[in-house]
């Protein structure tokens, strides 16, 4: 069985292997395109919204301070409250 199939040298199958590396090579980089967004795409132009225009300010105060001043007054008011009922 092995004598009815003609063996291929060594330099043709590399050459072969070669040859299918470049077309898959080919291939991918032809099929992954880079996505432009749509702010990308109309900035500079006529169309280009106000929202993307404009620049995005920082908050005056950061989350984690906020949290710990609202859990700090609603504490005191809870304590008020509770203080209050015990008096009366």
């Amino acid at each position: 069985m092995n004598a009815a199939r003609t063996r291929s040298t060594l330099l043709t199958r590399v050459i072969e292997t070669q040859r299918q590396a470049a077309a898959s090579r080919y291939d991918d980089r032809r099929t992954h395109r880079r996505q432009v967004s749509f702010a990308e795409r109309y900035r500079g132009t006529e169309f280009e919204t106000l929202s993307t225009a404009l620049v995005v300010r920082e908050p005056h105060i950061s989350r984690g301070r906020t949290f710990v001043l609202v859990t700090g007054a609603a504490t005191i008011g809870l304590a008020g409250v509770i203080i209050a009922g015990s008096m009366g």
